[in-house]
């Protein structure tokens, strides 16, 4: 069976977009490298949740890519079912993982002399709602049901893949050889991600209601950018002269760009897998959207750890207490003239 234009354009276009993220993801590494390596509560810090999280995110991606961009260069190839199940297995769940991992990231700093924080979050998108204004209960409903889904995605898909639903969806492998003809080999199980090299390719069909899992995600990074801008833009100005502006437009900045990088994600991810079923153009979303939503999220971490945090004088401490004891008072808390009275009786 030989292969149509449009299908080897398709393989084309995979493949050109596949070495296009692995290489911004090196790329952005080498750059970011000393960066890392030069902060102190990165490399030099001491191991919490926080740092684990990031250099698992950040090594685990560029070993996973590399390891793709090995399968696809035909160094990992082996021309067995077997293979072509666990390959993707391990693409799908890497897909997720990745993606979720930078999604999810418990977020516990002090930053400034009277900030304490605890979150979980979407990184700088509720690590600015935690700092302004997050119920400890509200956060840790939001950390809970995100932990839930992410299991559930990754515990769902590995055991799809792996039974296959008791054969409930045939799917059509294309085993491409290096003449260009194709053969077709039947084999039953749900929801098959492709596995490919240059030499030889699995391919699958995809069914159309695949791209369901990529609802939670953008619904939740929907709801905590609305919560997270909402709270932005009613403390920036409350702590204008307290916080440096430079965390606040850091914060205004990255929440931003994350959240456009994490819509582009789930929007080609839906796109690649209902336009592109049959097509390896379906590999665009692990490919190359995935790299771009690990830099920018490595980006954002980076850009908020590289803060230079000022100190503050006694004088500015001391106008903080001041506008919160005026706050008290205008509340029905005793005023400054009743105390002065008090005062005035005891002497």
């Amino acid at each position: 069976m030989s292969l149509s234009p449009g299908f080897i354009e398709g393989l084309w276009v995979r493949k050109s977009f596949s070495a296009a993220g692995h290489t911004l993801l090196v790329y952005d590494y080498l750059l970011t490298f000393r960066d890392e390596a030069s902060f102190v509560y990165i490399w030099h810090a001491p191991w919490t949740v926080v740092k684990v999280l990031f250099l698992l995110h950040r090594y685990g991606n560029l070993i996973g890519q590399t390891a793709i961009r090995l399968e696809e260069a035909g160094l990992l190839a082996h021309n067995s079912q077997a293979f072509c199940r666990h390959f993707a297995i391990f693409t799908t769940c890497f897909m997720f993982a990745s993606s979720e991992l930078i999604h999810s990231t418990y977020i516990y700093r002090q930053s400034l002399h009277v900030l304490r924080v605890w979150g979980f979050s979407v990184l700088v998108l509720v690590r600015a709602w935690a700092i302004w204004g997050a119920r400890k209960w509200v956060t840790n409903i939001l950390a809970w049901s995100y932990v839930c889904y992410v299991v559930m995605l990754l515990y769902g898909s590995a055991h799809s893949l792996s039974t296959g639903n008791s054969g409930s969806f045939c799917s059509d492998f294309i085993f491409i050889r290096n003449n260009g003809s194709a053969s077709v080999v039947h084999f039953l199980f749900l929801d098959v991600i492709q596995s490919a090299t240059s030499k030889n390719m699995w391919l699958v069909a995809f069914k159309s209601c695949s791209w369901l899992v990529c609802f939670g995600s953008f619904t939740l990074d929907t709801v905590l950018f609305v919560l997270t801008m909402r709270s932005l833009r009613r403390y920036s100005m409350e702590f204008q002269q307290l916080y440096p502006s430079r965390l606040v437009y850091v914060l205004f900045r990255d929440a931003i760009i994350f959240f456009i990088a994490s819509t582009f994600n789930n929007a080609l991810t839906i796109i690649s897998w209902t336009a592109f079923g049959n097509n390896p153009k379906y590999f665009l979303c692990k490919g190359f959207a995935t790299p771009l939503l690990s830099v920018t999220g490595q980006r954002l971490v980076l850009n908020l750890r590289g803060l230079q945090t000022r100190t503050y004088a006694s004088r500015d401490l001391s106008r903080e207490v001041d506008r919160q004891l005026q706050v008290f008072a205008e509340v029905g808390s005793p005023g400054l003239d009743d105390v002065e009275e008090l005062e005035g009786v005891r002497e």
